[in-house]
């Protein structure tokens, strides 16, 4: 059993587990295409190429993929345990609402509107079309243009059926998840030659004393740090299953294996790509570069693998803009029947099309202002801080009639929550603007809960 709020404010107590929606397109293929879409955006074609620049060493950077998959898959398991106890739509709102306090759950619910959908949107939407125009109408009004129309078609997609767009979308997911193997493949099996060290050498001596090593070990961790918070960015669609909860089939028990299963296959081609990328290139023609798969397969095999990487990239991305117009809006419909959001940002009928516009519209405003490293140095800080809070809510003691969650999840879901902070914490020293624009995300929803409270209360 598990509680619930009307418009009114009552609590009424719903039976998650065979309570049947008469709209429920989300099945587990659905739901691990969802997943899969959300994870494979933006982040894995254009972060190796910033970390190369940072940390100027190929293994270093597959180690970042690697740590970050371990971390994605541990909160995985923390969200999973979290949707089978409390199995609807909403997502961080609907669980710290519930667990904690509503004025918690309105604070990552206006998180989840900035920085869990809209920017991360932007920045897909962007990537999509980086790759698309360059070569031959590149120029930042083009790519502007391009990204806007891609937000746009997918929110049209979206708001004429949720059905239909549930199955464009493991469709698309499909040929994307076919053609990266193909590109793997065709990588993989290159001539050694064409593969380079990109090892970082040593411009000084080797630290002779424990106190230089000790420098050189921190200014590493450091500096790893900083790209673990790109990296984080690519994996945080691994808890996307969770927004349309209250649409999936099974959702006590789909929704926690498809993000365990999908996070599981993504962390696998997130290591292989990655290692193409940082070793397919030299590390000059790489470093800071956001098109580093372009870049990559054009060095491999030519233009013709380069044609091919660039389907993928705009494929793959596009997909991610397009999961994004599925499950953000789901949020804020949880939030209007809270009370939490008016009513009219819903609107009528079964889609939630009100909301769905104004998500991609605020999208296409943050095309206009922010720069694509700077839309993922500030999406990995900001929501990493929203998931760990979120995922440290297994320790709360469940309620009569909700699924306990075993020790093993809560362990998962610790590791989580410390290795979340812990990167926080470093990265936050070498990334002070996105810190302070997290802070200001944080003002500003504390700002308009006030507002609200006090407009409900009149």
């Amino acid at each position: 059993m598990v509680e619930d709020r009307n418009r009114s404010g009552e609590v009424t107590v719903v039976d998650a587990k065979h309570s049947e929606s008469p709209n429920q397109p989300f099945g587990f293929i659905s739901l691990v295409a969802l997943v899969v879409a959300s994870m494979i955006g933006s982040g894995v074609f254009t972060t190796s190429g910033f970390a190369m620049g940072d940390l100027k060493d190929a293994r270093l950077v597959v180690a970042v993929w690697c740590i970050g998959g371990v971390v994605a898959l541990c909160g995985a398991i923390g969200y999973g345990a979290l949707a089978a106890r409390l199995p609807g739509s909403g997502g961080e709102y609907l669980y710290l609402s519930r667990a904690i306090h509503p004025a918690i759950g309105f604070l990552a619910g206006w998180i989840s509107l900035v920085a869990g959908f809209t920017v991360p949107m932007a920045a897909a939407a962007k990537t999509f079309a980086t790759y698309l125009v360059s070569g031959w109408a590149e120029g930042e009004l083009n790519v502007v243009l391009v990204a806007a129309g891609a937000i746009t078609l997918a929110a049209i997609g979206n708001m004429w059926s949720s059905s239909t767009g549930a199955w464009l979308q493991n469709s698309m997911v499909f040929v994307k998840l076919i053609l990266l193997v193909v590109f793997i493949a065709v990588a993989w099996f290159a001539p050694t030659g064409k593969y380079y060290a990109n090892e970082a050498t040593l411009a000084s001596p080797w630290p002779e004393t424990t106190w230089q090593m000790a420098l050189a070990v921190g200014g590493v961790i450091m500096a790893m740090a900083g790209s673990l918070i790109w990296v984080s960015l690519s994996y945080t669609g691994f808890n996307a299953a969770i927004y349309v909860a209250g649409e999936a089939k099974r959702a006590e028990k789909w929704v926690p294996r498809s993000m365990l299963v999908a996070t599981l296959v993504v962390t696998v081609l997130y290591v292989v790509l990655n290692y193409i990328f940082v070793h397919g290139a030299p590390a000059e023609k790489i470093a800071f570069v956001p098109e580093v798969a372009l870049v990559v397969a054009k060095e491999l095999s030519g233009d013709g693998m380069a044609a091919l990487v660039r389907f993928v990239v705009c494929l793959a991305t596009f997909t991610s803009v397009w999961s994004i117009a599925i499950a953000g809006p789901r949020v804020y419909t949880q939030m209007t029947v809270d009370g939490v959001m008016p009513n009219w940002l819903v609107g009528k009928g079964s889609e939630p099309r009100l909301a769905i516009l104004i998500q991609a519209i605020l999208a296409i405003i943050v095309l206009c202002f922010a720069s694509l490293q700077e839309m993922l140095s500030y999406l990995g800080l900001t929501l990493s801080l929203c998931a760990a809070v979120t995922v440290a809510c297994v320790w709360i003691p469940a309620k009569p009639g909700q699924a306990v969650i075993s020790p093993w999840a809560k362990i998962a879901a610790t590791l989580y929550v410390l290795a979340t902070f812990a990167l926080i914490v470093l990265g936050a020293f070498s990334k002070i603007p996105e810190v302070i624009a997290a802070a200001v995300t944080i003002a500003l929803g504390i700002v308009l809960l006030v507002v609200w409270s006090a407009i409900r209360k009149g």
